[in-house]
């Protein structure tokens, strides 16, 4: 029993042996490969709006403070406008109230109280409208940003940066390989 069983055992290696030995395996692979850069500065659009410039393209080197893009929101530039009119509104007729009768006193602090929310309201939105330009927090190289065809187009904020600004001398490459 123990013939036959050590004989199967050799002819099944011989038979892999023999695989191994005349099947013609594969001596290399080839895959295409990205190049990014190792933890790269992602430049994101935090206040939505429309692409008017883009002042940079894939490849340019780029300092500390450059700016990359402009963005356009027509919306938050009336809403903007809006909140200036009622800031003027609100502290003219408090200013026209201060020389009134004492019954006419209180509503110049209401006036004024108005007024003062009216200009949080222009600051918070002139912040957002500075947020348009979007700029380069560090210097690099500008990889991946959007085509010029996009120029015009309305960029989301979100989970997909604008593109990326790394170091040249600190690339990772990230390997695709087919499996099909």
């Amino acid at each position: 029993m123990s013939k036959i069983r050590l004989s199967m055992t050799l002819a099944v290696l011989g038979i892999v042996a023999g695989l191994f030995f005349f099947l013609k395996l594969p001596y290399s692979v080839s895959a295409s490969f990205i190049m990014a850069p190792h933890e790269p500065e992602r430049v994101f659009v935090e206040v939505p709006g429309l692409l008017r410039q883009q002042m940079v393209k894939d490849g340019d080197s780029v300092q500390t403070g450059d700016v990359l893009a402009v963005l356009e929101n027509p919306q938050k530039e009336t809403d903007l406008l809006d909140a200036q009119r009622r800031v003027y509104q609100y502290t003219e007729t408090a200013q026209a109230l201060i020389f009134a009768t004492d019954a006419k006193r209180a509503e110049v602090k209401q006036h004024e109280t108005i007024a003062q929310a009216a200009q949080q309201q222009v600051d918070t939105i002139q912040t957002d409208l500075n947020r348009l330009t979007l700029v380069s927090g560090r210097s690099g190289i500008v990889m991946q940003p959007p085509k010029p065809e996009r120029l015009g187009s309305y960029l989301e904020g979100g989970p997909a940066p604008f593109c990326q600004i790394g170091d040249p001398h600190k690339l990772q490459a990230w390997l695709i390989i087919d499996q099909g």
